[in-house]
This record gives C-alpha cells, sequence and structure tokens, in this order.
C-alpha cells in the first residue's frame, strides 16, 4: 500500500479522516443493512436542518437563528462525525432521519480532491473518475464521496418528505462518478448553478 504523502495531505485539508484505510467503511456494500436500519429507526423527527460538512457552522448557525433545531454533522467538531468510519456513517443516518416533515439538508462535501487546481494530484479523467488512486487523499477522498452519496440516498428514500441540496464547484468532478451519475439519474436530481 502506498504510503501517505504529507505534502499532498496539506493541499486537501478539507479531505480527513481518524479511521485506518483497511477499517474503512463501505457503506455501498451494506445497503441491505443500512435499509434495514432506516426502516427499523423511531426515533424522533426533531430537525429542521442537518448541514453535512459544515465546518464553520454557518448553515446551521443561520437556521438555528430562525429558531429550528439544527446539527452540523463535520469531522471538525466530533471525530466520531468521520463520514468514513461505520459509526460515524450510522451517526450521520441517525441525524438524517431526525429530519422533520419539510425540513432541509445541505451536503458541502470536500472538493479540493476534485476540482481543477489539485488535477496534477488526483489526475481524474472521463475514462477514470475515480483519479490516481497511488495517492492515499485521492483513496479518501472517493471513499468520502461514496459514503456521502449513499447517506444522501437514505435521506431522498427514507426522507422523501424533505428537502436536499449538494454544493459544488461548478467543474467538479464529484458528480461525474458512477455513484453519483446514479443517484442524480435515479432521484431525477436537477443541477442549479448560481
Amino acid at each position: 500500500m502506498p504510503k501517505r504523502s504529507k505534502r499532498a495531505s496539506m493541499k486537501c485539508l478539507d479531505t480527513s479522516s481518524v479511521c485506518d484505510e483497511q477499517k474503512w467503511f463501505a457503506a455501498e456494500d451494506m445497503w441491505p443493512s443500512i435499509r434495514s436500519f432506516c426502516k427499523a429507526w423511531d426515533g424522533a423527527r426533531d430537525l429542521g436542518t442537518v448541514s453535512v460538512f459544515d465546518r464553520s457552522c454557518r448553515v446551521s448557525r443561520t437556521f438555528n437563528k430562525s429558531g429550528e433545531a439544527t446539527a452540523a454533522y463535520d469531522i471538525e467538531h466530533d471525530q466520531g462525525m468521520d463520514i468514513v468510519s461505520e459509526s460515524g456513517f450510522f451517526l450521520l443516518l441517525g441525524l438524517l432521519l431526525r429530519l422533520m416533515p419539510n425540513s432541509f439538508s445541505m451536503w458541502a462535501p470536500p472538493c479540493s480532491l476534485f476540482i481543477f487546481f489539485t488535477s496534477s494530484l488526483h489526475e481524474r479523467h472521463r475514462c477514470g473518475p475515480w483519479g490516481n488512486l497511488d495517492h492515499y487523499v485521492v483513496r479518501l477522498a472517493n471513499r468520502i464521496s461514496i459514503n456521502c452519496a449513499v447517506a444522501l440516498k437514505v435521506a431522498l428514500k427514507f426522507r422523501s418528505d424533505c428537502r436536499a441540496m449538494v454544493e459544488q464547484p461548478a467543474g467538479s468532478w464529484l458528480f461525474k462518478s458512477p455513484i453519483w451519475i446514479e443517484i442524480i439519474a435515479g432521484f431525477y436530481l436537477n443541477r442549479t448553478l448560481t
């Protein structure tokens, strides 16, 4: 297994995990147990907003000012909020399942390894949307992206009475990966540029 590059990691500060790579949770392979977890969930629906990857807490603070109960999910707030770990993934699902009807989830997956400025590192291209897998940070960004897509699928399927928005720069490769293409098509998601 190639070693982590400290120099590459410094370029991609929004892409981190406390979980060893051998223990990364492959959410896409666990759909039956994820589905069972969601179907069995019977907790309160008490959140008006869940902001996923909200390091600054701006989204959650903004909605909180209007009187809504909010939750911000980001590894910078709590290392247990590590989407590549099994417990961190299910923690996120628990927050999403707490969304009240007509509430909102805002997603801002790490973009640093999906944009043009780091293309010499990630080397993503039309025939290779997963990029150069020799780099630890590229593999980590892919795992975060895949688990994020599966968690979004949960929100769309099990909280269809809620709204969701995923933010990425216009040229991001994130939405060009197979799992995102499948979710965008499967749930008829629209792209809006601001």
